[in-house]
């Protein structure tokens, strides 16, 4: 029992140590994981829903019945505004 012990210790310790031999991170790795992962796909979507969730959150929360005709109309044209430069900064290619 005592042998079967040690044998796990060691086996434990040379796979932990193991991952200390892997070569680092590099940009080419780094795109290989994150295309494996579909994480662009998943951008894509989230960024395409991006404008109508603006809109459906500013419905829900920033109109109040004290909000004007003329600041209902300035909040619906800064949306389209406001999520295309949000969209320019997350874009994938940054």
């Amino acid at each position: 029992m005592r042998i079967i012990r040690i044998l796990l210790a060691i086996g434990a310790f040379v796979l932990i140590n193991t991952s200390a031999w892997a070569a680092p991170a590099n940009e080419e790795s780094i795109e290989a994981l994150l295309d494996a992962a579909k994480v662009r796909s998943s951008y894509d979507s989230i960024a395409g829903g991006l404008e109508e969730m603006m809109q459906q959150n500013l419905q829900q929360s920033g109109r109040g019945p004290n909000t004007s005709d003329e600041q209902r109309k300035l909040l619906d044209d800064m949306i389209p505004t406001f999520a295309a430069h949000l969209r320019k900064e997350l874009s994938w290619e940054k």
